[in-house]
């Protein structure tokens, strides 16, 4: 196995509890985040990221841009070292979010680098299939525990501005979240698939060959899958369109 540093973000901006997509708020801001690592012998350490505290021990609404900038430095240093960079739905979301955030144009290649070389087992779904499911349904569908009863990305950002007793449930949240990131990661990889219960009750798995998760860039040379049989779907591009600019990506995706 790989050694693998997962990572989550939380958002400070609140956004309607109905929105479907959380990209029409932008800039939502980052009010923390937490890393998870596991090592080739499962030895596992957790870290947090936030801004400084006051004399009350309240955290700041939302990490400065050199804080941010400080944890996509901490995530580069750690993948080239040779750590795998792991998230679910990081490619649409927290990367893209962690950039706009550092707020520095030196930061848009290496940021869109790590996210092309990193694994999004999501987005590997979503490219070979059509769809991708929740983390909390991979979770439980690989008995793992999931997100905590009652507790959603939606509310966090009300919860932070509540006092340190509630930011304190929110840290604790995201740490659980990056957790569940690396042991999905860890458990879909040593046992060849994805298992997932659906709506409807039927048990479907999600096959990966020679027990490997593909990279953001391995899933984008994947040919897309038919979704005619789908009323709606999404296109690859509302993950990917992204990346396109400063990197000089966007030539190398299959049609």
């Amino acid at each position: 196995m790989r050694k693998i540093v997962a990572f989550d973000l939380e958002i400070a901006k609140q956004v309607p509890d109905d929105a479907t997509d959380w990209k029409e708020y932008w800039p939502l801001g980052i009010s923390c985040g937490a890393t998870f690592l596991v090592d080739a012998m499962f030895e596992t350490e957790s870290k947090l990221w936030h801004g400084q505290p006051d004399k009350n021990g309240l955290y700041p609404r939302q990490m400065t841009p050199e804080e941010c900038r400080e944890l996509a430095t901490y995530l580069e240093s750690m993948a080239e070292q040779g750590w795998l960079v792991v998230t679910w739905n990081g490619l649409g979301f927290d990367h893209s979010l962690l950039l706009a955030e550092c707020q520095d144009d030196e930061y848009a290649p290496r940021i869109k680098r790590m996210a092309r070389q990193h694994c999004d087992p999501a987005f590997a779904m979503f490219c070979e299939l059509g769809y991708m499911i929740g983390m909390d349904t991979a979770c439980k569908g690989m008995g793992l525990a999931g997100k905590p009863e009652g507790m959603d990305g939606a509310m966090a950002p009300r919860l932070w501005a509540q006092g340190p007793e509630e930011q304190q449930k929110v840290l604790d949240y995201v740490a659980n979240d990056a957790r569940m990131e690396a042991l999905l990661y860890w458990l879909i990889s040593k046992k060849g698939y994805l298992r997932w219960r659906s709506e409807a009750g039927n048990i479907n798995r999600w096959f990966i060959k020679d027990h490997h998760i593909p990279t953001v860039e391995e899933a984008m040379q994947l040919p897309r899958p038919d979704t005619s049989w789908m009323r709606e779907h999404w296109e690859r591009e509302k993950f990917t369109e992204w990346l396109e600019g400063q990197d000089g990506s966007g030539d190398e995706e299959n049609p």
